[in-house]
């Protein structure tokens, strides 16, 4: 198969399973964050501190484990079948990101915010947590700038 050929059939996949996709990790990532806090309201930044780090740990700690069982291409009979498989885990790997932590990550941004905090990185997981590159850089953005913030006395 000629490889331009394939990238095509490649591109024309991930079009279709972002266009499926797309508007269960949008529904996903409007859920209402796990802690009420009124309109305007900026929590303390012990908490918000302690909320980051948090999820920083548990979102590396789930890269990790997607990782470890990712599919790997000595387990599959054609370079065709392991890509297709391939595809499918990153899609599932990315809505399973987006159902656990998008809504709290997005909560913990807008924190951060209003505490004058921010960071390119957290701005790109927000916008698409793509692959676990931008997942792992996202979870350390959340990470430093949780470290920024002066614990109140």
């Amino acid at each position: 198969m000629h490889p331009g050929l394939l990238y095509l059939i490649l591109g024309g996949i991930a079009a279709v399973i972002g266009m499926v996709l797309l508007p269960i990790g949008v529904a996903q990532w409007t859920r209402a964050p796990s802690t009420v806090v009124p309109a305007g309201a900026v929590i303390s930044s012990d908490k918000l501190q302690a909320d980051a780090i948090k999820t920083s740990q548990e979102i590396i700690v789930f890269i990790t484990e997607r990782q470890r069982h990712e599919p790997q291409q000595s387990d599959y009979s054609s370079w065709d079948i392991w890509t297709t498989e391939l595809i499918r885990y990153s899609g599932d790997t990315k809505n399973m990101y987006s159902e656990k932590f998008g809504g709290n990550v997005s909560y913990l941004k807008e924190q951060f915010q209003k505490w004058g905090l921010s960071h390119p990185d957290l701005d790109q997981l927000c916008i698409d947590p793509t692959n676990y590159i931008v997942m792992r850089n996202g979870a350390i953005a959340l990470n430093l700038l949780a470290r920024q913030l002066i614990p109140q006395q």
